[in-house]
Parts: C-alpha cells; structure tokens; sequence
C-alpha cells in the first residue's frame, strides 16, 4: 500500500500552484497594466479549468487505471506551467492558467480517489484527516516561495519553479506510486445514471457546498489578499507569503484536531463545529473592521486583526474539509473516479463562483472582504442546519 505522503503529495502540487501565485499578484498587475480584478479572475479561470479537468481525469482514470491517467495529467501541468511563464499579455496568461490548471486538476480527482481506493470506513476518515494535515504544508512553503521569487527574481519564475515542481512529484510517482484501481474493476460508468443519482444524494449537495463555501472563502482571501494587505496596508510580499503560512499551520491543527476527534465523534459531528468557527471567525473579521475604522484604527490594527481572524477561519477550514472528502462518496467505490469527478467539478465550479464574487466586489477599500467573508460564514450556518439529516442518511 503506497503511503499516505505519496498520496497527499499527488493531490498537493494544485494548492502549491495556487498560493506560490498569489503574494504576485500585484505585481502582474502593474507589470501587465490591467486592473487588479482583471488578476483575480486568473484565479477564478484557474478554478473553471480545474473543474472541467476533473471530469475528464476522472472518468479515464476509471477506463484505463489511475496511474497513466495521473501522468497525462502531470504533463498537461507542465505545459501549462510554461506557457504562463512566457506570457507577456493578461490574454496569453489566461491561456496559459487555463492549461495548467487542466493539468493540475488530476491531482485533485486522483488524489481522492486513490484514498477511496485503498480506504474504508472510520479508517478513510483517519486517512483523510491525516492527507489534509500533509496538504495544509503546501500553502504553508507556496507563498513564502512565492513572495521571495517574485521579489528578488521576478513574478515569471514562480511558473519554472512550480514547472520543475511537477516535474519531481511526476519522477517521485512513476518509481513509487502503483495502481491503485483493479482490472477488474475498471470500465465506463453509465454517466447519465450516476449524474441523477448524485444530484439526489444529500451527501454530495452538502458536503460540495461546504467545501465549495469553506475553500472559495480562503481562496477568496488568497485573491484579495495581495491588494488588501500589500497595496493597502503596506505589507511586502515576503511578509504577506509568512502570514499565508500560517493560515495554513493553523488549517493543519484543525486537521489533526479532527482526527483527534475521531475517537469520540462521527464526521458529521466534527464538520459541524467547523462550520461554527468559520462563521465565528468572519462575524469577528467584519465587525471589529467596522469598529476600527470608526475609531480611525492604526494600518498594523487592521493587519494583526485580519491574520487573527483568519487563523480562525482557517482552523475550521481544516475541521470542516477532511470530513467533507471523507463522507460525500460513500457508497460510490465501484465508480470512485467519475463520482469523485462530477463531485469536485461541482466545489470546483462553487469555488470559482465565489472567487469571481470576490473580484467583481474589489473597489480599492477595506470592506468588501470582511462583509462577504461574513456573508459566506452565514450560509454555511445555513448549511449547517441540513448536516443532521446528512448523518442519519449516511446511517440508513
């Protein structure tokens, strides 16, 4: 059985994608002359792309096995990744973000499935728990890489780092990684059935909606971010990567919390404290915004507010996604691939959506993020309220 590393390193490299990208930001969007939401939406395309990739990563991966499917997938990343490092105009970055994101979505549906195929019961929980405490290392190192490159070097050579990125994982996983999906397991599911089946399914509209919620939430942060700590406030890129590492530590111990948890809670459980403490931790982000600018509140006020705040949301985060992952394809193993695909096209696709929410509301003041952070932690309250009629649908 290949390790749970290999694993989380396979479903890790789209998240390094992502936030070695963001301290840059500003950068590409003086260097380029576009407006700043012109930038943000590199990161909604990303996350369309990354959507429609996983169906198609997805449903070969169940035909043909998961591992030449994984490295098709590992070579459209890189051309992707080299086609944004030639960019010179916002047109030829969209492309290029749209191929790299393609690619980088096989490590999102297989990295998942690969845990389904070899997993089972309370054990898949642990398993989940443990790969998302791994993941939370990615947008740990990502954006201090990040920052550093795009200041010392240029925002361009963040694409060969991430290239030579794929790369190595590509090299790590052809010598370690074996097939995790039997022959006799393999062939075409009947898609239109499974599409119905899954649109019915209470674990699949729920947990989609609160991973989708949960991750567009933090993604959002990571597009408006760079223009509200940096341009704003007056960060550095180096100092703004630090403090996206810490948000994911702070996702890490809400994963090993979780799985701490698991010794006395079931998964439903668990995922709806996490929603409670994102929530909390929004409702504070917005009003002690408001209070401090009332009371004309100092720049370093408003940045130790947000970095606290957001610790926050990020420690619910990373109680609210491993149960999610872990619960929504129960009961999908003979068909994991092409269920694990429509199921992360359908976050993918709310990520997206939120993260061109965030765009289309940047206006150059402090705002916009903390009220639509606040926003989004109260529908997932709302969501909250449907996980107990998840947990006894998972029982039945």
């Amino acid at each position: 059985m290949p390790s749970v590393w290999l694993i989380a390193m396979v479903a890790g490299f789209p998240i390094l994608s992502e936030t070695m990208y963001t301290p840059a930001l500003p950068n590409i969007a003086n260097n380029l002359n576009v407006p700043s939401a012109w930038i943000e939406y590199t990161l909604s395309i990303y996350f369309v792309g990354t959507a429609l990739g996983t169906i198609l990563w997805g449903r070969l991966s169940d035909q043909y096995g998961r591992r030449p499917i994984l490295f098709g997938g590992f070579l459209t990343y890189i051309v992707g990744c080299l086609l944004c490092f030639l960019s010179t105009s916002i047109t030829s970055l969209f492309v290029g973000r749209i191929v790299q994101s393609l690619g980088a979505s096989v490590g999102v549906v297989l990295g998942q499935t690969m845990a389904h195929d070899l997993y089972r019961g309370r054990q898949r929980g642990q398993a989940f728990s443990t790969i998302g405490s791994i993941l939370s290392l990615a947008p740990a190192i990502g954006p201090l890489i990040g920052g550093f490159v795009d200041q010392y070097i240029s925002w361009q050579a963040i694409f060969l780092v991430l290239m030579m990125c794929g790369v190595m994982v590509a090299f790590i996983a052809f010598f370690h990684l074996p097939e995790t999906l039997d022959k006799e397991r393999r062939g075409k599911a009947m898609v239109r059935q499974l599409v119905f089946s899954m649109a019915k399914d209470p674990k699949i509209i729920i947990c989609g909606i609160t991973v989708g919620i949960s991750n567009g939430l933090v993604f959002s942060y990571n597009a408006e971010g760079p223009f509200y700590l940096i341009n704003m406030l007056g960060l550095t890129p180096m100092t703004y990567g630090a403090g996206l590492a810490g948000f994911a530590l702070a996702g890490s111990l809400g994963n090993r919390y979780s799985k701490y948890l698991h010794n006395f809670y079931e998964s439903s459980t668990i995922l709806r404290m996490g929603q409670v403490i994102i929530f909390s931790g929004s409702l504070i982000f917005a009003v002690l915004v408001s209070l401090l600018y009332f009371y004309d509140g100092s720049r370093m006020s408003y940045v130790i507010l947000t970095f606290f705040c957001m610790l926050i949301v990020a420690f619910g985060r990373g109680l609210t996604i491993a149960n999610c992952l872990s619960l929504a394809l129960e009961g999908y193993s003979k068909v994991s691939g092409t269920a694990a695909s429509f199921f992360v096209c359908f976050y993918y696709t709310i990520i997206s959506s939120v993260t061109t929410g965030m765009g289309l509301l940047h206006n150059g003041t402090l705002f916009p993020m903390p009220f639509y952070f606040c926003a989004l932690g109260l529908f997932l309250m709302i969501v909250r309220f449907f996980v107990p009629s998840l947990s006894s649908h998972i029982k039945s």
